[in-house]
């Protein structure tokens, strides 16, 4: 017979070992932290979190945590800044506050480890477990679960089991407990399996390994979860990245939707190359490319969120126009090639630095990569000087092309222009309708852009077959047929529908081209060329009013002179567009409700919400569109433009001095 005392003991033990929590057998304690860092570091860090850059960076982490982001902080996405503080500082009153919401999500059974619930939020609260588990380890030790914790004036109760349960166990079982969850299922809104280009799989599996590799559970319960997170991960990134020997970085579901997993595939790719020598980065050459595939359209100007944040670009998909990128360029230094990282520097000091917004992408636990790896006292050198970036950039795998005037202290002197060849879709990502597609910026104004975050096609810039209304579209893949990208800047690209079009135009061939020199004029010029077989209306979508319904920008039309004037109503600079084909165009106004706010710029300091686009279209009975746009300053003359028909077909197109011909599909510009 076994001692009452010792029988009631083994019960106790069976009934934690069969349910929810087992903390029968601790495993052998491993040293924290270790998925970013070791202890080693530490002191380091904390000098470096000392100095002046290192107090406005702190100040940065603590205005994110309060309130300024304000979704990061609902959505669980800035979990982990108590951590990051607690790691910089050594104030374990930060400790404490990570470890209060730690198990205040631990209490919430409706979400933590439930494999019924929504993957996104569960994974953004593993993934601030994990970090708050690793950076706060030694200053939990000794602790044990209290009845209640409250955060943000909100209290919940720990499950009775867990009460008085040594903190550091409970913390570590947790995490195998979501991990595993995480595995089994995506819960609602999971898009399938087969979509493996969506940003759910990193959000879900990359937040997973930051589990795994956190908790101190014994290797045999975290091995196969681990290997089964590892592989959805890899699967997912050499899909959306692509391993394609041309795969420069672009990702098909647009810059928003690389920017919101990198926050958990970086870091995720940190702790393996870290714990298990696996270099996901080596493997995917395009996640190290993608930095100055994105870098390559950031604009240091003001967004719609407060602050003000810097950073915009534009952006196809879901034209999410601002940065906010979460910590993505603070990770940069970590993974981008060597030769671009003084290039990056030069753009980071003058938009999230001590020349732009001084917050230093600190939006959700971005603060923490800045922290670990940000570097701003080596050489910086402008981009344009740096071959891998320079002013001319494309993805020829994907079909993305980017197009710099320049990389300018002064970013209203800057002109950006991108094209969308789209040549792979995004396998279940986002996809919105824009192949064939562009975007014009220039002297701090936004002067083209899409629909938002919907399948509707009516707020592109594309050729359609007859009146878009509230149709919606689904993408298709184009191709490329030659592009011209001039290490001067500018250059041009001719790419086609393969047959159809993301809105249904049979045989589309679309020529862009770019010019950035004095002989045009203009600020910048551009010249649209379309044929197609059926295609009958051309249509260019602009900002058109913002949220309080103030105008952006704003489109006027002369029929005698086959011209368009979109002028901005903060600036008064202007984008003048001459009909050049058909040669007597009907043109029509309208506005489109998009699927999403989006960001203007209002001035040097201020950012405002675009909800609707304006629009201008004109029809042709030949499915053949000729259009050159010309950029001007507020009182700057346009141009002479005037173009002629050779009888082989060949079209000559003058602006200013500048020539152009098109013919066919080839395109000649005297002087380059």
């Amino acid at each position: 017979m076994l001692p009452l005392r010792l029988l009631r003991l083994c019960i106790v033990q069976w009934i934690l070992v069969i349910g929810h929590w087992s903390f029968a057998a601790a495993p052998a304690a491993a040293p924290h932290p270790r998925l970013f860092l070791d202890a080693a570091q530490i002191p380091g860090l904390r000098e470096r979190a000392a100095t002046e850059r290192g107090a406005r960076l702190l100040e940065s982490i603590r205005w994110m945590r309060d309130g300024g982001d304000a979704f990061g902080t609902q959505t669980g996405k800035a979990f982990g800044n108590d951590a990051a503080l607690y790691l910089a500082t050594g104030d374990r009153a930060y400790a404490d506050l990570a470890r209060d919401e730690f198990l205040f999500h631990v209490a919430n059974r409706e979400v933590w480890a439930n494999p019924g619930f929504r993957s996104l939020t569960r994974g953004a609260i593993t993934r601030g477990a994990a970090i708050s588990y690793d950076l706060c380890h030694n200053a939990w030790a000794g602790q044990t679960v209290p009845a209640s914790v409250t955060v943000r004036g909100e209290t919940r109760a720990l499950p009775a089991e867990l009460v008085g349960q040594d903190l550091n166990r409970v913390a570590s079982r947790a995490l195998l407990d979501s991990a595993r969850a995480l595995n089994q299922s995506g819960g609602p809104g999971w898009p399938g399996n087969q979509r493996l280009g969506n940003n759910w799989f990193a959000v879900r599996y990359g937040s997973a390994i930051l589990a795994l590799l956190a908790c101190d559970e014994p290797e045999e319960e975290t091995r196969e979860a681990l290997q089964t997170a590892l592989r959805h991960l890899r699967n997912h990134l050499r899909t959306a990245y692509s391993t394609h020997r041309d795969a420069a970085g672009w990702n098909p579901e647009g810059y928003g939707y690389t920017f919101y997993p990198a926050q958990f595939t970086y870091p995720a790719a940190l702790a393996l190359a870290r714990l298990r020598q696996i270099r996901l980065a080596d493997e995917i050459p395009a996640l190290r490319a993608s930095f100055g595939a994105l870098h390559h359209g950031l604009l240091p100007l003001p967004t719609r969120f407060p602050g003000p944040l810097f950073g915009l670009r534009p952006d196809f998909t879901d034209d999410h126009n601002h940065w906010l990128g979460e910590g993505f360029a603070n990770l940069a230094f970590a993974f981008a090639p060597a030769d671009q990282i003084p290039g990056l520097r030069w753009l980071y000091r003058r938009s999230f630095g001590e020349l732009g917004d001084a917050r230093y992408d600190t939006a959700s636990v971005g603060g923490l990569w800045a922290l670990l790896h940000l570097d701003l006292d080596g050489p910086e050198k402008n981009p344009a000087d740096i071959p891998s970036l320079g002013l001319s950039l494309s993805d020829p795998h994907h079909g993305y092309y980017s197009f710099r005037k320049s990389f300018g202290d002064d970013p209203g002197q800057d002109v950006l222009s991108q094209f969308m060849a789209k040549h792979v879709l995004s396998q279940g990502g986002h996809a919105g309708p824009d192949g064939l597609g562009f975007r014009l910026w220039g002297l701090g104004t936004p002067w083209t852009v899409g629909s938002g975050r919907t399948h509707r096609a009516g707020g592109q810039c594309t050729v359609f077959t007859a009146d878009p209304g509230d149709e919606r579209h689904r993408s298709q893949a184009h191709r490329t047929v030659s592009s011209l990208l001039r290490p001067a800047g500018g250059g041009y690209v001719v790419a086609r529908s393969d047959p159809l079009s993301d809105v249904g135009v049979r045989d589309h061939v679309r020529r862009f081209i770019v010019d950035y020199r004095p002989e045009t004029g203009a600020e910048a010029a551009w010249i649209v060329a379309d044929t197609s077989a059926d295609g009958r209306i051309w249509r260019m979508n602009t900002p058109g009013k913002l949220e309080d319904g103030r105008a952006y920008n704003v489109i006027t039309h002369d029929a005698a002179t086959a011209t368009f004037t979109i002028t901005n109503q903060f600036n008064g600079h202007r984008l003048v567009g001459r009909v050049l084909h058909p040669e007597r165009p009907v043109f029509r106004t309208g506005t489109f409700t998009r699927g999403n706010a989006t960001s203007v710029p209002l001035d040097r300091a201020t950012g405002a919400s675009l909800t609707e686009n304006a629009w201008i279209d004109f029809g042709s009975a030949d499915g053949a569109f000729v259009v050159a746009l010309t950029l001007h300053r507020k009182g700057q003359p346009a141009p002479a433009v005037s173009s002629t028909v050779a009888t082989d077909g060949a079209r000559e197109i003058r602006i200013g001095q500048a020539t152009y011909t098109i013919d066919g599909d080839g395109i000649r510009v005297r002087g380059w």
